[in-house]
């Protein structure tokens, strides 16, 4: 299947003549990923994953306050947890002048040019994965009285992704769906109200 149908996939509705692996891609039912199928590499994705997914922190008293402030009681946050120094790899990207609307353009420097990057956080699921730089103890330890920006900016950027997560029956958030987003839009947390 071409990879640009696997992505249309994972989009919209999947085929049912069809298995998803761990990586997001469609393979035939007959080549699902078990037993002798089961290749070194993905063997050992697998216990990374889940490694990663049995540790992780709960949310502090400070963190879980912003959180039921912004999302009320329709985040669990009991279901959160933080899992530190993930290893989020770099990657190098082209990057266009954005136009200053995000809060991310206001507040930082623009950058632009061919650059690379390693993701402070990502989230799949109930679990927030950190990078060794972003693994804090606390995103918030002085809330509601002090706040660091950048902290809160990204903390609270990635609590929205567990609540879409969370509140899949009305988002439609999948983190493959998420995957295919940034595979396949330029940037797709740049839109306008007019789009």
């Amino acid at each position: 299947m071409p990879i640009g149908t696997v992505f249309k996939s994972l989009s919209g509705a999947r085929p049912k003549s069809y298995a998803w692996d761990v990586h997001g891609l469609c393979i035939p039912c007959a080549a699902r990923i078990s037993g002798p199928n089961l290749t070194l590499m993905t063997r050992t994705f697998l216990l990374c994953l889940l490694v990663l997914t049995a540790c992780g922190r709960p949310l502090t008293a400070p963190e879980e306050a912003i959180v039921n402030d912004l999302f009320g009681g329709s985040l669990d946050a009991a279901q959160v947890r933080l899992v530190h120094d993930a290893p989020l790899r770099s990657f190098t990207v082209d990057l266009p002048p954005r136009p200053r609307v995000t809060c991310q353009e206001r507040v930082v420097p623009a950058r632009t040019g061919t650059l690379t990057l390693t993701p402070a956080a990502l989230v799949a699921f109930n679990r927030m994965y950190m990078s060794e730089s972003w693994s804090l103890e606390d995103f918030v330890p002085d809330y509601p009285e002090r706040i660091s920006l950048y902290e809160a900016m990204l903390f609270t950027h990635e609590m929205t992704h567990i609540w879409q997560w969370q509140n899949r029956e009305i988002t439609g958030y999948h983190p493959f769906r998420a995957f295919a987003e940034h595979a396949t839009i330029e940037d797709p947390y740049l839109f306008s109200n007019d789009d």
